[in-house]
């Protein structure tokens, strides 16, 4: 049986391929792409038309080192380009990136229209702060004293409490037996052919069944309670009466505790042709705290070394975290490329082109980020309005965003 997705991408696509030929491949493409956001691995014809379009490019060129060696240029910029990348296939905006390096400006002429990144690495530093070292006081055994073992004392309470109940319960056994006993001297008739029924003779039977029943009962619920007391007694006896109770005190150990920083600052400058879109300071920052200390086998700690990480492996933690930063401003700037498909779709609406309007409306939602923002909005209604296909709009950023 097909399931409600598959008849929802069933529709999708069969309503895709009618708005590509009719040539609208963008609108179309919205639908191909909410039925791969479905999980639906399909055919995208109308997406492979219009990703040239829709995609903002962005020509990364390597980082220019103003710190004296201490920032790699090319890495930085490697660095931000995979991110973008990452940023891009987890929903992000539809940004096309060229990397730096070999065959970079080949890859650029390709692109007129490419946004152009640059940057340079103005300050680049590793640093370790002072070893503080303090004196923690740990618990160490230093003698034991002996005291009653609380357990003994609660197998000792439960032996007793089993004991009363079982010598009341024997009491109840020895009256139901004395009430049976006169029961049973009372005299009654025999018949030839068995008892011969005289008046109160069938009250009498009855109560003597009655008694006999209930002497029984009570007989099984001596034997299991004496069982029971039985089973207390085997444990209190396999239970020290004593027990060993260590005694603490304090010894103290010298630790050592240091933080290591490490922190890249790059001005970062973005273009679209003549037009300044970005042009600010990006840092990126990493820190880790550690912890040094000597083993101590008599209180159970092992030893903690110095794991401190190499200066190289904070400069690449810091690269990390400046990409990440750095990419959320550049997808941010980059948005302002993209505002071209806003202005001539509201053109062409307000001059009647409602086709033309659809298609601008649609490639400006296909090349933004799917986070929902004011002018996402917009054109998501335009859209609707225009051509009754309802966008949705997701309100918080992708997974691997947060």
């Amino acid at each position: 049986m097909r399931t409600i997705r598959d008849r929802l991408v069933a529709a999708l696509t069969a309503e895709a391929g009618r708005l590509l030929e009719a040539n609208r491949p963008a609108v179309a493409a919205l639908l191909e792409t909410e039925c791969l956001r479905l999980g639906v691995a399909i055919a995208t014809p109308a997406v492979d038309a219009v990703t040239k379009r829709a995609q903002i490019h962005i020509a990364i060129a390597a980082f220019d080192d103003a710190t004296g060696g201490d920032g790699d240029g090319l890495r930085l910029a490697r660095e931000l380009a995979a991110r973008l990348r990452a940023d891009a296939r987890g929903g992000g905006a539809a940004l096309g990136v060229i990397d730096p390096g070999p065959g970079h400006e080949r890859l650029a002429a390709a692109y007129p229209r490419a946004l152009r990144l640059t940057g340079t690495a103005r300050a680049a530093r590793v640093a370790e702060g002072p070893r503080n070292t303090i004196v923690r006081h740990v618990p160490v055994k230093v003698d034991a004293v002996m005291e009653t073992n609380p357990a003994a004392v609660r197998a000792e309470a439960d032996l007793r409490q089993t004991e009363t109940r079982l010598e009341a319960l024997r009491e109840l056994v020895a009256d139901a037996q004395e009430e049976l006993g006169r029961l049973e001297e009372i005299p009654f008739v025999r018949g030839p052919s068995g008892r011969r029924v005289r008046q109160g003779q069938a009250q009498f039977e009855l109560r003597l069944a009655r008694a006999e029943s209930r002497v029984a009962n009570l007989q099984r619920r001596e034997g299991a309670l004496a069982a029971e007391e039985n089973a207390a007694r085997e444990r209190l006896l396999v239970i020290p009466q004593q027990r060993s109770v260590p005694v603490f005190g304090e010894h103290p150990l010298e630790v050592v505790e240091l933080r290591k920083v490490a922190k890249i600052t790059v001005r970062l400058r973005l273009v679209a042709g003549d037009k300044t879109l970005l042009d600010a300071d990006v840092t990126g920052t990493a820190a880790h705290d550690e912890v040094i200390a000597p083993a101590f086998p008599e209180a159970g700690i092992e030893e903690d070394p110095d794991d401190t990480p190499d200066d190289a492996a904070m400069a690449r933690d810091a690269a990390a975290h400046f990409a990440v930063v750095a990419a959320g401003r550049i997808r941010a700037a980059a948005e302002q490329a993209a505002r071209r498909f806003l202005v001539d779709a509201r053109a062409a609406e307000r001059a009647g082109r409602a086709a033309e309007a659809a298609e601008g409306y649609a490639l400006y939602l296909l090349s933004t980020a799917e986070v929902a923002s004011p002018r996402r909005a917009d054109a998501a209604r335009a859209l609707f309005d225009l051509g009754g296909v309802r966008v949705p709009l997701r309100t918080g950023a992708p997974k691997d965003l947060r």
